[in-house]
């Protein structure tokens, strides 16, 4: 082989190393591309399934409160016929809601009532029950027409200076309360 014959055989060398580390680092490249594209498509799934998870609980949530707003009213007069039937089950019921003032008593685990149709029921309401101003002022000066949706309570009564003895009371704990 002559001179032109050799600088063609290095040229070719030349060229298939160039062409092998090209072929290696593509090689290398595609792995390399293949699992950060596996991880983000794990990172996917494992988003599509928070997501599947977040849907089914708004769900669930949503059931439930359709529940609460098809279940029916019950009156006063059938809670306090037995209350202690139920006691730690959420009630529906409606009437005029009134502050009440214990003169001589220490304690009360209510100091609502709830009147409708010549029965009443006492009711606490807790710090996260959300009505306006204006409703709480109707309720302090007269009575406000309501629904309250809560679950009944057992408590106790105690009296000031001892004058008669604790008693056993029933109450709604409120959870909800909308102005009719």
């Amino acid at each position: 082989m002559g001179e032109n014959g050799l600088a063609r055989r290095n040229v070719v060398i030349v060229l298939g190393t160039v062409c092998i580390v090209l072929a290696v680092g593509l090689v290398g490249t595609l792995a390399f591309y293949t699992s950060i594209i596996s991880d983000e498509n794990n990172k996917i799934s494992a988003l599509n399934s928070q997501i599947s998870q977040l849907e089914f609980n708004v769900t669930h949530l949503q059931d439930q409160l359709n529940g609460l707003l098809n279940v029916t009213v019950i009156p006063i007069g059938i809670i306090t016929s037995d209350l202690s039937i139920w006691v730690n089950r959420t009630v529906i019921v409606e009437g005029n809601l009134s502050r009440l003032f214990f003169p001589v008593v220490k304690y009360s685990p209510w100091s609502y009532l709830l009147s409708s149709g010549g029965q009443t029921v006492g009711v606490s309401l807790s710090a996260n029950v959300n009505t306006s101003a204006s409703f709480w002022s109707q309720v302090h000066n007269a009575s406000a027409s309501v629904r309250i949706y809560g679950v009944v309570e057992k408590g106790e009564i105690m009296y000031t200076h001892g004058i008669l003895p604790s008693e056993v009371t029933y109450y709604i704990e409120a959870e909800i309360v909308e102005p009719l």
